[in-house]
């Protein structure tokens, strides 16, 4: 079967063959956005590897099956190892497979000669099961597809974003192709979107969990509640009969069931929903049976339904990958869908900005970034305040995923705690080994005991600065 690429899949296509066929090894990444069609490009990669068994990674059951259906337009029908589909199947030049069911036993008399990994930032990290078993089967030749090509990083003042090839030990090292949301805005491969922010929000309560990563479920549903969200969400809905699906992002199982009940016609989906109750749902969903699905954070990867045009974020993240995958629910295209409406009932666009503003490039004299209207997201803390520019780092200004403070004799760090399980240890080491305790303290307003003044003082002074 004859299939016609657009003009980028064809170039992403032939540079993935080129890095495959490296007889030196190659182990890059192609960064394609959601809605750029990478199930196309794999599958396209794919049925050209006719020289030695190939084997198609997917992370998720969904994910297999879009690839799965992409791979079919072209008349191959691969063998499939995955568990959750039932089935085993390693016959064959194609072997399409999810993640976690793919295990040393089975795979090494394979002689797997090409590993092509979707999805590819979810097992990038050394240590993980995938790294273990691409390392095992003396993988020489491996691409990745991702649309957000970052890892998070944690140190003694956070998290932060790095891009998946900066770490030596990365399963990945090097970004062969890029292909820039701008483009596909342009040449409209990408729905417009319009975001409406129509309720102030109160962000106080949101409190970041012990990794820095990501909010508390705590601090989310306090979140939530005390900015009366449900009464909001139900009050857009209902305000006039809805001629279109809306999918809704809330923090929790409890407020999706809560709102499927408030509201006829909708349904909630969560990972407690039974697989063949939540395939009857997005199906109805697709074909417009069903016009409401209440989602806790379920639908954000592997979701494809062009037709969707209006999405209610209401959850809020600290996750510049986690809100990314949710707006991208909306920008694939569709005849006569002319916009794709985002109402952001808890901040993330005044956080993270307009995802069709994104853009991955190569700094000169600093390496690869993402950067939202100009503004560095890799490399700083989720929570610092600091705004560094691609300007900037072209100049030699560098992000600070450390803050380094210098003892002096006014701030020495020798004062110790009295009491608790920190005490007599110094604010020294504790500074270097548990900074996050030492920021808690201060964010708390802890009250210290007065032989504890000292330790007071100069914490204050580290943090004040």
């Amino acid at each position: 079967m004859s299939f016609k690429y657009r003009d980028y899949q064809e170039e992403a296509v032939r540079i993935g063959l080129e890095v495959l066929r490296d007889d030196k090894g190659r182990k890059a990444v192609i960064v394609a956005p959601t809605g750029a069609g990478k199930s196309i490009i794999i599958g396209g990669i794919a049925k050209e590897l006719t020289d030695g068994k190939v084997l198609v990674l997917s992370h998720s059951k969904e994910i297999l099956e879009q690839n799965l259906e992409k791979i079919n337009y072209y008349g191959i029908y691969p063998s499939v190892y995955s568990a959750s589909l039932g089935r085993k199947e390693t016959e064959g030049n194609l072997i399409y497979a999810t993640h976690k069911s793919i295990n040393y036993e089975a795979f090494r008399d394979l002689n797997i000669k090409y590993v092509l990994i979707d999805e590819a930032d979810f097992s990038t990290k050394s240590g993980t099961v995938l790294h273990k078993l691409m390392t095992k089967l003396k993988i020489k030749n491996l691409l990745g597809f991702t649309a957000t090509p970052t890892v998070t990083k944690v140190n003694q003042d956070g998290s932060y974003f790095e891009m998946m090839t900066k770490d030596k030990k990365s399963l990945f090292n090097e970004i062969c192709y890029v292909l820039d949301i701008d483009y596909l805005v342009k040449n409209n491969y990408w729905s417009n979107l319009k975001y409406y922010t129509p309720f102030a929000i109160n962000k106080n309560l949101l409190e970041l969990n012990s990794t820095k990563a990501e909010y508390t479920e705590e601090s989310q549903k306090e979140f939530y509640d005390d900015n009366g969200t449900a009464d909001k969400i139900i009050e857009i809905l209902k305000r006039k009969p809805l001629e279109r699906n809306a999918l809704v992002f809330v923090p929790s199982v409890y407020d999706a069931e809560y709102l499927a009940n408030q509201i006829r016609g909708s349904v909630a989906i969560s990972s407690r929903t039974d697989k063949k109750l939540r395939k009857k749902y997005i199906d109805g969903f697709k074909s417009g049976e069903i016009k409401i699905v209440f989602n806790a954070l379920l639908l954000g990867i592997g979701f494809d339904f062009s037709e969707l045009s209006l999405i209610l974020d209401c959850a809020p993240t600290n996750s510049f990958r986690n809100n990314y995958q949710k707006i991208g629910r909306g920008v694939r295209t569709h005849k006569g869908k002319e916009v794709c409406d985002i109402i952001d009932l808890c901040g993330n666009y005044e956080k993270f900005g307009d995802i069709r503003n994104i853009k991955i490039e190569n700094v000169e004299n600093y390496g690869w970034v993402i950067c939202n209207n100009n503004k560095l997201i890799t490399d700083v803390l989720l929570d610092s305040k600091e705004t560094i520019t691609k300007e900037d780092l072209k100049i030699g200004k560098k992000p600070k995923t450390t803050e380094n403070f210098k003892f002096s004799k006014e701030c020495d760090g020798l004062a110790k705690m009295s009491v608790g399980q920190n005490k007599g240890i110094a604010l020294q080491r504790l500074y270097h080994t548990k900074r996050f305790y030492l920021k808690w303290l201060i964010e708390k307003e802890f009250k210290f005991k007065p032989e504890d003044a000292e330790f007071e003082r100069q914490l204050k002074l580290m943090f004040t600065q």
